[in-house]
């Protein structure tokens, strides 16, 4: 289903308007999007572009170190560590490997963990991804840099399925947040992990013959009115 109501649209222009606060008005800052939470309708959004996955198949089971790490297709950055930010195979959303992170703050079992990035490497204009309980506990956000999503706003408790957008300029990464940093944090699970940049030629329209013929004479005789004019002016 593409999300489309006017209050869902507005919670993505205040998120982005957090992101540049010395605007004076939202249509400086904010940058119009529209939010997926039907897989097939973002797909159909990209058809006959570059679009490109990560299903985290080929990466091996583990935890994430401290920094970036290459996936090959993305660079992911822990800011932060615990363990429960890997790679794992539990079968929470299709019986193959998974992304996990647990967002969390001062935990005296397993850490501290502010934020996560995927970098893309390249200049893309959407994202999306299948989730699993990103809204069991602070509640996941995700970043472009120009617009912040809440997860609460888009998907039901407790926080399972897909959530794709696409933005009107382009981006090259996304962060994951949550809400509100607390000890108790947010512990998620994605796969299927998609991003895509146009690769669609745009078509210039064409004047017609006729239409251009009249745009010269109408050009042509402008200039003799103005030589006439000036023409006056000297006398």
């Amino acid at each position: 289903m593409k999300i489309s109501t006017l209050a869902q649209k507005i919670s993505v222009i205040l998120a982005g308007s957090l992101t540049c606060l010395g605007a004076l008005t939202f249509s400086q800052c904010e940058v119009e999007a529209i939010v997926f939470t039907d897989r097939a309708d973002w797909d159909a959004e990209f058809i006959g572009d570059d679009v490109f996955v990560e299903d985290f198949n080929s990466q091996p089971l583990g935890n994430f170190p401290v920094g970036t790490t290459d996936l090959g297709s993305i660079e992911v950055t822990i800011d932060g560590s615990n363990q429960f930010t890997r790679i794992a195979n539990m079968g929470l959303i299709d019986d193959t490997n998974e992304f996990q992170g647990f967002i969390i703050q001062n935990s005296p079992t397993v850490g501290t963990l502010t934020s996560i990035t995927f970098n893309f490497g390249i200049d893309v204009i959407g994202f999306g991804a299948d989730f699993f309980s990103a809204l069991t506990g602070d509640f996941l956000t995700v970043s472009t840099g120009a617009n912040t999503y809440e997860f609460d706003n888009f998907l039901s408790f407790p926080g399972n399925g897909f959530l794709g957008v696409v933005e009107d300029t382009v981006f090259s990464a996304i962060t994951f947040e949550v809400e509100n940093l607390t000890n108790f944090g947010e512990w998620f699970t994605l796969d299927n992990l998609v991003f895509a940049r146009r690769a669609r030629p745009v078509s210039v329209p064409v004047p017609e013959p006729t239409s251009g013929l009249g745009m010269l004479a109408f050009g042509a005789a402008s200039a003799i009115a103005l030589l006439k004019r000036k023409g006056r002016s000297s006398q």
